[in-house]
Parts: C-alpha cells; sequence; structure tokens
C-alpha cells in the first residue's frame, strides 16, 4: 500500500520495444561489464494499459489446434545483432514454437533493370568468426540441453543467418513470458 515507490527506470508502453528494454535492463548480468559489479541492480516498471499478453505457449497451442488462426499483420525483420537483444531463451523458445521465420539468403532486385544483389549468410562468415556479427547458432545451442542440440552441433555446414521475421504478439507473449 506504500504509494511513494522508487524506481529507476519507468517504461511506459509493454510492446516490443518497451518489454525487450525491460527485459534488458532487469537481465543485465553480464558479469565482465565493469559497470555490472559497480552498481545495484535497477528496479524497472514497466506500464502498459492493456492486459498482458498471453504465454507463448498459449498462441502456440492455439495456432496447432484446428482454429487455425490468421497471423498477425505486424511483423518485424530483424538483423542478428537485434535478435540477439532478445536473449538465447526467448530465441529458442521463438524457434521451438515455429514462430521465428528465419532466412539465410535473400535477393533484390530493380523491377525494370538488370540491377540485382544476393545475399547469403556465407557471406557472414568471416563477420562471425571475428566477433563482429552475433552467433546466432552458438547463442542458442548454450542454452539448449535436448537431443536437439546434438543434433544441431552436429551439423557443420550451417550458414549464419542474415535474420529473422517474427509476428508481434508471438514476440511480446515470450518476453513477458521471462517478466513474469
Amino acid at each position: 500500500n506504500n504509494t511513494n515507490q522508487h524506481y529507476d527506470v519507468i517504461i511506459a508502453g509493454g510492446g516490443a520495444v518497451g518489454s525487450v528494454l525491460a527485459r534488458l535492463l532487469l537481465n543485465d548480468n553480464d558479469k565482465s561489464s565493469l559497470s555490472h559489479r559497480r552498481r545495484r541492480p535497477l528496479k524497472v516498471a514497466l506500464l502498459e494499459q492493456r492486459s498482458a499478453p498471453p504465454s507463448l505457449e498459449n498462441i502456440a497451442n492455439y495456432s496447432s489446434s484446428k482454429n487455425k488462426q490468421t497471423p498477425n499483420a505486424r511483423a518485424y525483420a530483424l538483423s542478428p545483432t537485434s535478435l540477439s537483444y532478445l536473449g538465447p531463451s526467448v530465441l529458442q523458445r521463438l524457434q521451438q514454437t515455429n514462430r521465428l521465420g528465419i532466412y539465410d539468403s535473400m535477393q533484390i532486385w530493380e523491377h525494370d533493370g538488370p540491377a540485382q544483389l544476393h545475399f547469403a549468410g556465407e557471406d557472414l562468415n568471416e563477420a562471425v568468426k571475428s566477433g563482429r556479427l552475433v552467433d546466432l547458432h552458438g547463442l542458442i545451442e548454450r542454452n539448449n540441453d535436448t537431443a536437439q542440440h546434438q543434433q544441431q552441433q552436429q551439423e557443420s555446414n550451417r550458414r549464419p543467418w542474415l535474420g529473422s521475421v517474427v509476428e508481434d504478439a508471438p514476440l511480446v507473449s515470450a518476453v513477458w513470458d521471462e517478466l513474469r
């Protein structure tokens, strides 16, 4: 009943950006960070006017039932770095529920001309090896102890992800599941 609660950070909006920001602030547990050792944990408030979203499992179970759900029109194409901010457990859960549309190649062309660009995951191998780009396979695998993880480790010819497309509702639900 104390109305004089103190928060270090108050986030207005619990959608994709607000919930990921709250997760990042609350889970700032990078032990290699010097600033982390000198500061106390942040007290974070997440304000959202709507009710909390359903769990990712509820969305996945509803989608797999005979009541097929129309995909959400709001979706995000996220780069490897943006995906890494979600954290390995969120990425793993989205992948396990088939809510993460991974792409490792892309082609872009002019509608009325000969110019075209082609991007492939192999083009990024050196950037991943040198640490300039996040290794999402490794990020997920470090968090996965299942037989599927062993099978994934045996696949030696994996291309780095160029990115992934994810619907808004499953993304927000997966992050909120971690915040609950």
